[in-house]
């Protein structure tokens, strides 16, 4: 799975794994929001129709550049083969606190996992939540790209 490497600003010593993501803007559907995030924080193009239902939603509160967040989240999974990454889309903070990206299993991110910590603990699940969602589609509007 495709997530970002980064740091809050204010502990740049405290890296972690998270997956792309951010908040839908006036009169956008959380779908068209997904796919507008995928490309601005990876440079992925994807049609919003491809990422199906979202798997899982769920509430989180955590702290980011000193402000809380207490917001809703939306998962949606689709299946991509050979995407180039490119941060070009990022916005100016997002480029100063995300230094790479990286495909990963959910054992590089388990206890003892060779990529580093995860901002949540739960993203592991997610991952393996995101392949089962992706497998369960089939046919033309399956999710995979070319």
């Amino acid at each position: 799975m495709l997530l970002l490497h980064g740091w809050d600003p204010v502990k740049p010593s405290d890296p972690f794994w998270f997956t792309i993501g951010g908040a839908a803007e006036a009169g956008e559907t959380l779908r068209q929001a997904a796919a507008r995030e995928l490309l601005e924080e990876a440079g992925i193009t994807v049609d919003e129709t491809v990422l199906g239902e979202p798997f899982e939603t769920a509430p989180i509160e955590f702290t980011w550049a000193g402000m809380v967040f207490d917001q809703d989240q939306t998962f949606f999974a689709v299946l991509i083969d050979g995407a180039e990454i490119s941060f070009d889309g990022q916005e100016s903070l997002e480029r100063a606190t995300i230094d790479t990206h990286g495909w990963l299993l959910p054992a590089d991110l388990e206890t003892g996992g060779s990529a580093g910590r995860p901002a949540d603990p739960e993203i592991p699940r997610l991952m393996r939540a995101a392949v089962t969602a992706v497998r369960g589609r089939s046919g033309p509007d399956s999710g995979l790209l070319k």
